[in-house]
């Protein structure tokens, strides 16, 4: 971290040559590259594993270089990327992971109707989902199609298909239940959509989605669901960018003992800048989710993160940040009501650098608390203090 901080100074010097490298793609021929690197988690971490009873501390680190490139054809484009993530810790060597995303996609750039082909599979030993806490392998692919048919200047319609498959490596545990048995399934959505320009950087519409969700073993899971969410999209120039979007959400289990759940569902990323020196950035989730706890099916998840960056002078930003979780789960029908809600808050703040508009460095504290009504093996905390640095798009 002390390294981070002392090459700032380097690194602003170099900050005209910087931005021009990487502002400026690679190009190989008619390839077009964008490298990017960010090195991140560099620090210690006092409870590894969110453990509420085994604390373990360490010193981590994640190393992620990426490389995307696209390729002009014609009147279409292909683009690919690949991400690597090499994650680091000095003493539990058995939380060490090489984490991998390929993606690409295939697409018509020119004419009224722009069809397009998408695929993705990421290889993972993360943590995943807002209730998994262990490292656990996973691997998730999903192939897409559809397109997009403008028809008028501002008026168009969208459509596609998205099958995802989600799999668990065998022998993945979490509180003594088989993560595999308990989640691995295939997805299949289908959506339709209206998008209308309100304005250059702004756009409204709305998505009308079918869901099936069949899993391998767990059977009792499977679900069909139908969610009608109206949107808005900010372009990334505007002074709010992002997106956000929420509606309708009919949730049927296929059988009875598993309970329906009909209600408000949303998801957005919108970024706020207040003249030109206060950041604010929030995430927004409302959704159903999938528990790995047999006699909880799934669980209702409300979560809501805010970062604020307050430039101070020069490159220098202070940073704030704060979170909460809440996760309402859902039991059988004919037994005891659990009524279990968990409850996870998350504050800290720190320093920013920006050398540049490619590379940045951070130093940032957080922790983070988590609350179970009625399973105390759910409960922990956890201190971090880390820094991180970025280059690239």
């Amino acid at each position: 971290m002390a390294l981070l901080l002392m090459s700032a100074q380097w690194a602003a010097a170099q900050a005209t040559s910087t931005a021009s490298e990487g502002e400026a793609p690679l190009l190989v021929g008619r390839v077009t590259l964008f490298p990017a690197f960010v090195l991140k988690d560099v620090g210690f971490d006092d409870n590894i594993g969110n453990d509420p009873e085994e604390t373990r501390e360490d010193f981590t680190l994640t190393a992620q270089p990426r490389l995307k490139a696209a390729v002009p054809i014609g009147s279409t484009q292909l683009t690919g990327a690949v991400t690597v993530g090499l994650v680091y810790y000095a003493t539990y060597k058995d939380e060490q992971s090489v984490n991998r995303l390929f993606e690409g996609r295939f697409e018509s750039t020119a004419g009224r109707l722009r069809p397009f082909v998408s695929g993705a599979f990421n290889h993972s030993r993360e943590r995943s989902g807002y209730e998994i806490d262990a490292r656990v392998l996973r691997e998730e692919s999903n192939l897409s199609a559809g397109a997009s048919f403008r028809m008028t200047g501002v008026t168009s319609l969208t459509g596609f298909y998205r099958r995802t498959t989600l799999d668990y490596g065998e022998g993945e545990t979490l509180l003594d239940a088989a993560l595999a048995s308990q989640l691995d399934h295939v997805t299949d959505l289908a959506s339709v959509g209206l998008r209308f320009a309100v304005t250059p950087l702004t756009t409204i519409g709305v998505d009308v989605e079918t869901q099936r969700d069949r899993f391998d073993t767990a059977t009792i899971r499977d679900t069909d669901s139908l969610r009608i969410a109206p949107l808005v999209e900010f372009a990334p120039d505007a002074v709010i960018n992002g997106r956000l979007t929420a509606g309708f959400r009919q949730f049927s289990p296929r059988d009875a003992i598993v309970p329906e759940f009909t209600g408000l569902v949303a998801a957005g990323n919108l970024a706020y800048s207040l003249l030109g020196v206060t950041r604010f950035a929030g995430d927004l989730t409302r959704d159903v989710m999938y528990s790995f706890d047999p006699v909880t099916p799934y669980y209702i998840v409300t979560s809501g993160k805010l970062t604020i960056n307050q430039r101070v002078g020069g490159p220098i930003d202070v940073i704030a940040l704060a979170g909460l979780d809440r996760l309402e789960y859902q039991g059988l029908e004919g037994l005891p009501p659990t009524g279990r809600v968990e409850r996870t808050r998350t504050f800290g703040g720190g320093l920013g650098i920006r050398a540049g508009r490619t590379l940045r460095f951070a130093i940032i504290y957080d922790h983070a608390q988590r609350e179970s009504t009625d399973l105390d093996r759910r409960a922990y905390q956890r201190n971090r203090v880390f820094g991180s640095a970025t280059y690239g798009q």
